[in-house]
């Protein structure tokens, strides 16, 4: 009987085999076409998706850059018919390649003539290239790519071998019509292979996914009754677990890249601190921690954001963290030897918790540290979770770096145009911005707006008698009395020369006048020091003037308030005149830089 059962088992076993044979091939052939479409895709795909997902992000950065640049021209957008640029607007456009991460930029007219450029020997030579007509000329944007060597170029200098450069043209608008270009060169080294490695990975996790499917199906064929049930939900349990892992990177890859578009769109730091506060807890779920960044005096640490429930401390010294003093991200609890932060602790009862792991990590940029990102797990994240969470927390501090840089530099640009460099007071063009929208505003809402005009006395003769360090000085002086003065929306301003203006929002005549006779006061109280010697007293003489009485426009009030200044010189100096008062003529004086401010349509 059992050799009954024997015999007739054989052929089915024999009929099994032969279909394994005739089906292991199959699967062969199947599993080197996957390897070798894998391998394919790998090599050739990678680099095109690249390019488009970096000219993508290059051109939007391009029109942030652009915009920076039309910024610093004085002349705007229009500066680029006239093709010509003042010393100090080279001075400006030269120290932007400094700040971020183009490392050379050229300037056309509509003509296609380059008029400035972080190259010297380019100014006055001619594009030929077709796009320049065809496509930068009718609006559009041109992104192209090329190399050069390691020292060609600040961003290439110290990283050896062949460099991968991108050139962006982008128009320049003044009307709705195209007046000119600006030409970006970046280095996309890092940014290249970077995106390349990401997409390499996505394909080598669906490449692995297809060869766990194919050794799975070889299994089943081999494997019987259990064995392939168990086999077959191991199986099932991979393919969840690779379409899982795709997914969590499909999604980090989009977060990270979502992110860095939404932090280079910031217009001010607190913003940027607000977007970090929200976003760090869907790139870091597992973790709540916080961020610091160096104050401007570099002395101490300030805490501007944190998440998942965390509190950061107001302020802490650069010595209280181990990461900063040994200048490398540290891990706390993963070595038998560790050391506990001086800053950790203060945040909630876990962080105080001897036993609770955290991570410091360092946010560089362009060689300097700007700041700090702390973190902790939370209490059901696992150890591997964590661990994880550290490399993608490296990611993080990468991108905040760059964000922190780009948005300081922006500020700075922008502080550095439209202050006066010798007072550190609002020059003339912010003058007139301010001017137009706080009558504006007064207009609007009825509410007052006081304008005093200020010189200071005899400061010719002064220049001539000391000389020009000592008036210098003296202006300086003045600037900081009326810095001091100022609270709120009031603005210090110094149009030009010894000439200064406060503008006064809220303010009516007799509080304006009042505040002028106290800063006259005070500024003739100023005990001013030269080479070892006193300077003479100074003295100001003031022009008070105030909407509506005396105009309801900035040229108006500003020619109210130079007449009452001129009426105080005649009667004798060192005094405060209204404008309206009995000593103020008719006559009109000579335009000032304060009047040259705002335009003659006014």
């Amino acid at each position: 009987m059992t050799q009954v059962n024997e015999a007739g088992r054989k052929p089915w076993l024999r009929r099994r085999d032969r279909r394994a044979r005739r089906g292991l091939p199959l699967l062969l052939l199947t599993a080197l076409l996957l390897v070798g479409g894998g391998i394919a895709a790998t090599v050739a795909l990678p680099t095109p998706l690249a390019m488009r997902i970096i000219g993508s992000k290059t051109v939007h950065d391009a029109h942030v850059w652009r915009a920076e640049v039309i910024e610093l021209l004085d002349g705007g957008a229009a500066t680029f018919e006239a093709g010509r640029l003042s010393a100090r607007e080279h001075e400006r456009l030269s120290q932007i390649t400094a700040l971020s991460d183009i490392y050379r930029y050229k300037l056309f007219t509509n003509q296609g003539t380059i008029f400035w450029s972080t190259r010297p020997s380019d100014i006055g030579r001619s594009t030929v290239e077709d796009y320049f007509r065809t496509v930068v000329m009718q609006g559009g944007d041109y992104f192209g790519t090329g190399t050069a060597y390691a020292g060609a170029s600040e961003a290439a200098a110290g990283h050896g071998g062949l460099r991968q450069i991108a050139e962006i043209y982008v128009p320049v608008f003044e009307g709705g019509v195209v007046v000119g270009a600006i030409e970006f060169y970046s280095d996309i080294t890092e940014l290249r292979q970077l995106i390349i490695g990401q997409i390499r990975l996505g394909l080598g996790v669906l490449t692995a996914s297809g060869m766990a499917m194919l050794i799975a199906l070889a299994a089943l064929m081999q494997k019987s009754s259990r064995a392939e049930v168990a086999l077959l939900r191991q199986r099932a349990a991979d393919e969840r677990a690779l379409r899982d892992t795709q997914v969590t990177l499909s999604r980090e890859v989009s977060l990270m890249a979502e992110l860095s578009s939404w932090l280079q769109s910031c217009r001010s730091l607190d913003e940027l601190y607000g977007m970090i506060a929200r976003v760090m807890p869907l790139l870091l779920p597992g973790t709540r921690g916080s961020l610091y960044v160096y104050s401007n005096s570099r002395d101490v640490l300030d805490g501007v954001a944190s998440w998942n429930g965390s509190q950061h401390h107001e302020h802490i010294r650069p010595d209280d963290c181990w990461a900063l003093r040994r200048g490398h991200p540290y891990v706390y609890g993963a070595n038998e030897i560790s050391f506990r932060c001086d800053h950790d602790g203060g945040g909630d009862s876990r962080e105080a918790d001897e036993d609770s792991p955290a991570f410091c990590l360092p946010v560089l940029a362009h060689g300097e540290t700007l700041g700090l990102l702390h973190a902790h797990p939370l209490a059901e994240a696992t150890e591997a979770q964590f661990r994880e969470t550290r490399q993608k927390a490296q990611l993080c501090a990468e991108h905040l770096s760059m964000a922190l840089a780009n948005v300081r530099m922006r500020d700075a640009l922008h502080d550095r145009a439209i202050r006066d460099p010798l007072t550190g007071l609002y020059n003339r063009r912010h003058l007139g911005e301010v001017l137009r929208s706080q009558t504006e505003r007064a207009r609007r809402t009825g509410t007052a707006l006081s304008l005093l005009s200020l010189d200071v006395d005899h400061f010719k003769r002064f220049n001539d008698t000391h000389g020009h360090d000592a008036g210098d000085i003296v202006l300086r002086h003045v600037g900081a009395a009326m810095e001091a003065a100022t609270d709120g929306d009031e603005a210090a301003c110094r149009p030009g020369g010894e000439e200064f203006v406060m503008v006064l929002p809220g303010a009516s005549l007799e509080e304006a006048a009042a505040r002028a006779e106290t800063l006259r006061q005070e500024i003739g109280g100023l005990a001013v020091r030269y080479a070892d010697r006193t300077l003479p007293r100074i003295s100001v003489s003031i022009g008070v003037a105030a909407l509506p009485e005396h105009g309801t426009t900035p040229s108006e009030l500003l020619r109210a308030a130079d007449v009452a200044l001129y009426a105080a010189k005649r009667a004798g100096r060192d005094r405060v005149v209204c404008a309206g008062d009995d000593e103020v003529g008719a006559e009109e004086p000579q335009a000032g830089p304060a009047l040259a401010a705002l335009p003659a349509a006014e």
